[in-house]
C-alpha cells in the first residue's frame, strides 16, 4: 500500500466523519445509543465500564480500517458490543477503557501477557476500531467533541519493518508512531528472534511514545520475566507508570476448533464471513 493510498483513504475517512458528525442531544434517542458517558457494569465479579454504542451509529469502511493495520478476520469487532467471555478478558477490557475513558488517569501502558488463543489480538482490534469511530460524534451534554486518537494496530514484524522503512510506502512510520499516533496498540510483542537493532528501534520506539505522553497497549505471549528481560532499565521504570495484566484464559481456538461446526461453510463460494 503506497503513501498516496494512505493519504487519500484516511483524508477520505475524515471527510466522510465531518459530513456524518452527530449531535446526540439527550433524551431523543434509546439510552443505549446516547453517548453521555460510561455506565457501570458487572461482569465476573468486576466493576467495568463500557463504551457509548456509537458503533449503532456509525460505521467506517474496511479500506479505512485496514489503513489503520486492522487484520480482515477482526474489521466487525468492538469493545463497546463485546461481551467478555472470563474474568480475564473482562479485567482487560476494563483496563482499556480506562485508559480512554479516565483522562486524568496517568496510565500510559498496558501490557496484556496471555497465551495463544485467549482474546489479545481481538480485544486489541476492537479497542482500535472504537477509537478510531468515536470522533464521529459531538456529545450535547457537554459541547465537546470526542478526541482523535489516531489510533494504530500493527503486529512487531510490521513495526520493524515500517520503522527500518523496508515498506517502500514513503510513509514516515517513525514519527506516525511516536508523535502522531495517541493510542498505539502493538501485538505478538517479542515473537520474532530481535538484534540488537530491532531492540534499539523498539526502545527509541516506546521511549519516544512514553516522552510524548502517548498511550500504548502491548499485547504478548512473553511471561512476565521474560518481558522483563527483554527490556532495559530504563524502559522498564517507564512502564511503571501503566499497568500489566496475565491473561489465564483458555485456548478459545482450540475450544472452537473442537465444537461441531454450525452456520455457512467457509469453504462455499459464496461464503461471506461478515
Amino acid at each position: 500500500m503506497g503513501i498516496t493510498t494512505i493519504r487519500n483513504d484516511l483524508q477520505k475517512y475524515m471527510t466522510d466523519i465531518n459530513r456524518k458528525k452527530v449531535v446526540m442531544p439527550l433524551g431523543e434517542v434509546p439510552e443505549e445509543k446516547m453517548p453521555i458517558g460510561w455506565k457501570p457494569r458487572e461482569r465476573f465479579g468486576i466493576q467495568m465500564r463500557y463504551w457509548p454504542k456509537l458503533s449503532m451509529l456509525v460505521d467506517d469502511d474496511a479500506q479505512t480500517k485496514a489503513a489503520r493495520g486492522i487484520p480482515r478476520m477482526y474489521m466487525r469487532y468492538f469493545i463497546d458490543q463485546i461481551e467478555p467471555k472470563d474474568k480475564s478478558q473482562a479485567s482487560v477490557m476494563n483496563l482499556m477503557n480506562i485508559m480512554y475513558s479516565v483522562r486524568s488517569n496517568p496510565l500510559l501502558s498496558l501490557v496484556v501477557m496471555g497465551g495463544n488463543g485467549s482474546g489479545k489480538t481481538l480485544l486489541g482490534c476492537a479497542l482500535v476500531n472504537t477509537l478510531n469511530r468515536l470522533s464521529s460524534t459531538i456529545v450535547r451534554a457537554t459541547g465537546e467533541m470526542e478526541p482523535d486518537w489516531n489510533p494504530y494496530f500493527c503486529n512487531e514484524a510490521d513495526l520493524f519493518n515500517r520503522v527500518e522503512g523496508y515498506s517502500r510506502d514513503g510513509m514516515d512510520w517513525f514519527t506516525e508512531y511516536t508523535e502522531n499516533s495517541k493510542f498505539l496498540v502493538i501485538d505478538e510483542f517479542g515473537m520474532t528472534q530481535w538484534t540488537p537493532t530491532d531492540k534499539r528501534r523498539m526502545e527509541q520506539v516506546l521511549n519516544k511514545r512514553f516522552g510524548n505522553g502517548l498511550k500504548t497497549v502491548i499485547l504478548t505471549n512473553l511471561s512476565a520475566g521474560r518481558f522483563s528481560e527483554l527490556i532495559s532499565d530504563q524502559l522498564k521504570s517507564r512502564f511503571r507508570m501503566g499497568r500489566s495484566v496475565t491473561m489465564d484464559s483458555p485456548d478459545y481456538r482450540e475450544r472452537f476448533h473442537e465444537e461441531e461446526p454450525t452456520g455457512p461453510n467457509p469453504l462455499d463460494d459464496d461464503y461471506e464471513p461478515f
